[in-house]
């Protein structure tokens, strides 16, 4: 899943900026990826979303889930404002027994 996470947002992020990628291990392994889009690089204008609704398909099979932000900051004024994209996906933990 962060493979794909970060493919994703290497296709469509900004080239000028990193793709800040967020661990969290629990109940639930959580992974977040953050980064930089431009109405240029929009993953909805360009590929139509498929690749979000495969990930999000493969989680859900497996009883996780996938949330999408866009936000693009207030009082920006630009043709083509850049946004924050942020991809998380929660992975359930399975415990094995001895």
């Amino acid at each position: 899943m962060l493979q794909e996470m970060l493919t994703n947002a290497m296709r469509h992020g900004s080239r000028d900026t990193p793709i800040a990628v967020g661990l969290r291990w629990a109940d639930e392994l959580r992974i977040e990826t953050v980064n930089t889009i431009t109405g240029e690089n929009d993953t909805e204008t360009r590929h139509g979303g498929h690749g979000l609704a495969g990930m999000r398909r493969r989680l859900e099979s497996v009883g996780g889930r996938l949330d999408i932000r866009r936000q693009i900051p207030e009082n920006v004024h630009d043709a083509v404002p850049a946004a924050t994209f942020t991809a998380t996906a929660w992975v359930p933990v399975r415990t094995l027994s001895p």
